[in-house]
């Protein structure tokens, strides 16, 4: 008989739960060359990957950011970079929602950096991020629009996923945006939500019982003249949503009880303000049910 004698799990989980981590890094450039966008510039690092889609002849290109950990959870990071070159202008999408898995310690870290140049335009158009039970995201983005530039951006949340009854209940969310434009801030939100996320998205100052939130920016040197139209549209819908403009920032915000409920709203909206703000692009194909 043989005996043998093996360490204990908590002295080995540690160290084996940070060399399972995942970590992805991608920097994306585009610029203008003989009139026309072109890529200037593809990195891609650990489980990031972009898909670069074929388009029509003329059409604007697409990045479609890819990651291939299938979501991520404690101790995982994910970090993108997006440069619009003077004058080119581009669609950066992912192919499917980004999925924030329950930590077993340590905060999943996600980081953003969109810069557009001077008289350029980029559409960051993500699919929704999952938060499950348990979750800890900690998601930080920054957007620099020079004079002439123009953004729009998507973000989406979905806490839980509704279709299999799942709720996320506690865990930790704090949600950061910064845009600066001509490199001075103009506009800057931090959402924060820990321990009991539930109760406190029920509250009628918060979410008022919403599960699916979105926010949505666009970043011009005049927003005012596409004010009332954003509002037209979000007045239209069937779910909570409203639009402003702060320093120079439009925004409009969505609240739904549900992601497909959200989604059937933001697709529209999207696609016709895509229309109204004049850029050439269209919503991509990873965006229809």
């Amino acid at each position: 008989m043989y005996a043998a004698s093996l360490p204990s799990s908590a002295g080995i989980a540690a160290p084996l739960a940070a060399a399972n981590r995942s970590h992805g890094r991608t920097r994306i450039a585009f610029g203008l060359r003989a009139g026309r966008t072109a890529l200037e510039t593809l990195y891609q690092e650990g489980c990031s990957r972009v898909l670069r889609p074929a388009m029509a002849p003329g059409a604007s290109p697409q990045a479609v950011l890819i990651n291939t950990a299938g979501g991520i959870t404690g101790g995982d990071t994910l970090d993108a970079e997006v440069r619009i070159g003077p004058g080119a202008g581009a669609v950066v999408t992912s192919q499917a929602a980004e999925k924030i898995y329950r930590s077993a310690g340590g905060e999943s870290r996600v980081t953003t950096e969109l810069h557009v140049g001077e008289g350029a335009w980029l559409a960051w158009l993500p699919q929704e991020t999952i938060l499950f039970d348990g979750s800890r995201l900690q998601r930080e983005t920054t957007i620099r629009v020079a004079r002439g530039g123009r953004l729009l951006a998507c973000e989406a949340l979905a806490f839980g996923r509704q279709a299999r009854r799942e709720q996320m209940r506690s865990g930790l969310l704090h949600d950061t945006w910064r845009v600066l434009r001509d490199g001075k801030l103009v506009w800057a939100d931090s959402l924060r939500l820990e321990d009991d996320v539930s109760t406190v998205l029920a509250r009628t100052a918060t979410a008022d019982g919403a599960v699916a939130l979105a926010t949505v920016l666009y970043v011009a040197d005049d927003v005012t003249g596409l004010l009332e139209t954003a509002r037209e549209m979000t007045a239209c819908t069937h779910v909570t949503a409203a639009a402003t403009t702060v320093g120079g920032v439009l925004l409009a915000r969505f609240a739904a009880d549900s992601t497909y409920a959200l989604r059937r709203e933001l697709v529209p909206f999207l696609s016709l303000f895509l229309e109204a703000a004049e850029i050439p692009a269209v919503l991509p194909s990873a965006w229809s049910f």
